[in-house]
């Protein structure tokens, strides 16, 4: 799959990859914060989604600060497009080893940070994380 994948496919990956729920919920935030920056300034909606989703992937084999690193290994076995990979191993920019800004030390996803979303951030009943089986 050298394309960007859709959102109920970047679901399927995550839920094959066996990521917990409460990291599905943050990047589901993740993924509307992100839309709707992008919105605004014009980036592709495609990638900007996918990427969102994705970004935590190497979170279904560790939740240590290698997880991006974990994360484009995973991304590269599943042949997801190179601007998938590099927004996983990008995603980490503002982190460093040693201070682990909004870690989760007990590796269950709840000290993952979440965003607020500009505008209330409610989601319509069609959204694809509001229907990813696991997230009931």
């Amino acid at each position: 799959m050298r394309t960007i994948p859709s959102e109920e496919e970047c679901l399927r990956i995550l839920r094959e990859e066996g990521i917990r729920p409460a990291v599905v919920r943050h990047a589901c935030i993740v993924k509307e914060v992100a839309v709707r920056i992008a919105e605004r300034c014009g980036a592709d909606l495609e990638l900007v989604r996918a990427g969102g989703l994705l970004h935590d992937l190497g979170r279904s084999r560790t939740h240590g600060v290698d997880h991006a690193i974990e994360g484009v290994r995973i991304a590269k076995e599943r042949n997801l497009s190179p601007k998938i990979v590099k927004i996983i191993q990008r995603h980490l920019g503002g982190q460093s080893r040693r201070g682990q800004r909004g870690a989760d030390p007990g590796g269950g996803g709840e000290g993952l940070p979440v965003p607020q979303v500009p505008g209330g951030g409610e989601k319509d009943e069609g959204d694809a994380c509001r229907a990813f089986p696991i997230m009931r």
